[in-house]
């Protein structure tokens, strides 16, 4: 595993130089985040959070997705490889945020992230101890200024920043998979439309 002992000590040893090299040569410092998995055990965090501190890394993002199956094992699909994410990783999330908090001490930034799907959700990540959060993949900004208007209504947009997800579109067939399999993702028909115009659809999305 690359989020504990040795392996660790090495990636962010690299990442910190090259961050730092590049600052040097750019004249302009990009703050580094680590994202970590919730399916960490106490002294696997606490490791984690004492390497964060000894190379000076600017914030961690609590969390990626599990491997466990945590209120699905009965489902179909539950059996099948690959990271869950969304309302079945929010306990372990908040779990690992609230023991960095505790290791990290109150000035660390920490971007709380999974299952965050109301201003109460919200509200309970920032009692564990996080600074920021980070939403699933946005395009469609009516759909952004309603889900700021709940959060709102909770009083939780005072209390922490909010990261909105944007990422690039390769193809009119990726925006339509997000949009059928990607809970709470919705790609507006006008941009699809727009890349399906387009002669280069992944340069147009």
């Amino acid at each position: 595993s690359l989020q504990t002992g040795n392996a660790l000590a090495e990636l962010l040893g690299r990442l910190k130089e090259t961050q730092i090299r590049l600052a040097q040569e750019h004249g302009h410092y990009v703050p580094l985040a680590v994202k970590i998995a919730p399916d960490l055990d106490e002294d696997e965090i606490a490791d984690i959070a004492s390497q964060l501190l000894d190379y000076r890394i600017d914030a961690v993002i609590a969390t990626n997705t599990t491997i466990s199956r945590p209120g699905i094992e009965n489902l179909n699909l539950a059996e099948e490889a690959g990271g869950l994410s969304g309302k079945p990783v929010f306990q372990a999330s908040n779990r690992v945020i609230s023991q960095l908090r505790a290791a990290l001490g109150s000035d660390f930034p920490i971007i709380g992230v999974g299952g965050v799907l109301s201003g109460a959700d919200a509200k309970a990540k920032i009692e564990a101890g996080a600074d920021f959060f980070q939403t699933q993949f946005v395009y469609d900004l009516d759909m952004v200024k309603r889900y700021m208007a709940r959060l709102a209504d909770f009083g939780v947009t005072e209390k922490a920043f909010f990261i909105m997800g944007v990422g690039p579109l390769g193809s009119v067939k990726s925006a339509r998979w997000m949009n059928a399999n990607l809970f709470g993702v919705n790609v507006p028909e006008p941009i699809i439309a727009r890349m399906e115009a387009a002669e280069d659809q992944a340069k147009e999305g």
